[in-house]
């Protein structure tokens, strides 16, 4: 049977029909669980059968909804607005669209004063163009800066703008002797995406996000934080000290093999700025990386700190399943969920609400973590599962 909502692997939606089955066999359930008959007739032309496929069409309006914010969270799959946000987490924003730009030249009475905001326009009405300056008019030919009234591909084509929208007396013509400079439009989806991913890749320029892209690049590393300190006094950040201009790198899991210390302090030290100090000096762990024409540098990092939840989950069921195989299921998933947070993420009870209710007889369930609703991880934790009580 499928299991739907957040799985291990992703996330899985009902369509309308999936709802309509849910639908009318948590209603017998119901009738059972009260004595009362079962066999309804959903026919389309019964009530029960508009009411069970009406209450379908809205259910699968919501998980259509719920896909889509999930979706939003995957820089592979986030359109729109939603692909803003995923690039304003790394600092990288969407290229707007700009103005082309056109040389115009105008003729008229020496002393007429064309003033900025003037409007000339495509001989076939296809774009209009704004004075940018003010000139005064020489008595000859002169020209003028102008550009698009809109933002976007704009085309004038050389000797296309010959009409003045906005006249003035002693303004006699206009044209251009040279193909505007188009503008751009809107950065797609599809072209910020992979200026993106580009963005975040080696190599870059020695920033936090180009570091961490580093480190994730070892072999055994699965989290990174990279704690910054670019003024001349040492802070402490997250119960961290980073020292003046460095960064102190705070990576999961703990341990790392000696094999993969090594390559990410190699890797962390190819990636740094130069004159700025990898750790701190009183790291979990700290290599001497020397070569061929420098001294050696020390180059440390800390581990995150592991944050052990203790979870319960209390399920309602339906009349067929039995505890301890949905106690599997909900324990499996947890391990999964667990096992894929990073640092920094706050772990909170609705999540282990939705990967209980994704198991086949859960009807309704909620949960605690440490016997609260959320907890709290800041940037140098991680979650970690630690025991797990699922009852009824």
């Amino acid at each position: 049977m499928t299991t739907f909502g957040l799985t291990a692997t992703g996330f899985v939606a009902k369509r309308a029909s999936d709802c309509r089955d849910s639908i009318r066999a948590s209603i017998a359930t119901e009738l059972a669980a009260r004595g009362l008959p079962t066999d309804i007739d959903y026919d389309t032309d019964t009530v029960a059968g508009v009411i069970s496929d009406a209450l379908a069409v809205e259910c699968g309006l919501g998980w259509d909804t719920l896909q889509a914010v999930y979706d939003g969270t995957d820089p592979n799959n986030a359109t729109g607005l939603q692909q803003d946000n995923v690039g304003a987490f790394v600092g990288i924003t969407r290229q707007a669209p700009s103005y082309s730009t056109v040389d115009l030249t105008v003729t008229g009475d020496a002393g007429t004063v064309l003033e900025a905001g003037r409007l000339a326009e495509n001989a076939d009405g296809s774009a209009q163009w704004q004075l940018t300056e003010t000139i005064t008019l020489t008595g000859g030919s002169d020209s003028v800066a102008a550009r698009a009234t809109v933002r976007g591909a704009v085309q004038g084509l050389a000797g296309q703008i010959t009409v003045i929208r906005t006249p003035v007396q002693g303004w006699s013509t206009v044209t251009n002797a040279s193909a505007a400079t188009v503008g751009n439009d809107r950065e797609q989806d599809a072209a910020y995406r992979e200026r993106r991913t580009s963005s975040l890749q080696r190599p870059g320029g020695p920033t936090q996000a180009s570091l961490a892209a580093a480190a994730l690049e070892v072999d055994g590393v699965d989290s990174v934080i990279i704690l910054s300190n670019e003024t001349a006094l040492d802070v402490v950040i997250d119960g961290k000290t980073v020292k003046a201009n460095s960064v102190l790198p705070v990576v999961g899991p703990n341990p790392l093999s000696s094999t993969a210390q090594d390559a990410l302090a190699q890797a962390l030290f190819n990636g740094k700025a130069a004159g700025i100090q990898v750790g701190n000096g009183a790291n979990d762990v700290s290599r001497s990386i020397s070569g061929s024409g420098f001294a050696s540098v020390n180059v440390g990092f800390d581990y995150l700190t592991d944050v052990t939840c203790d979870d319960v989950i209390t399920v309602t069921l339906d009349a067929d399943a039995v505890l301890a195989n949905v106690t599997s299921e909900i324990t499996a998933l947890r391990t999964a969920f667990y096992a894929a947070r990073s640092g920094g993420e706050d772990i909170y009870s609705g999540q282990l609400v939705a990967l209980a209710m994704g198991v086949t007889g859960v009807l309704n369930a909620t949960a605690t973590i440490n016997a609260g609703a959320v907890q709290a991880i800041n940037n140098v934790q991680r979650a970690v599962a630690g025991t797990i009580s699922v009852t009824t």
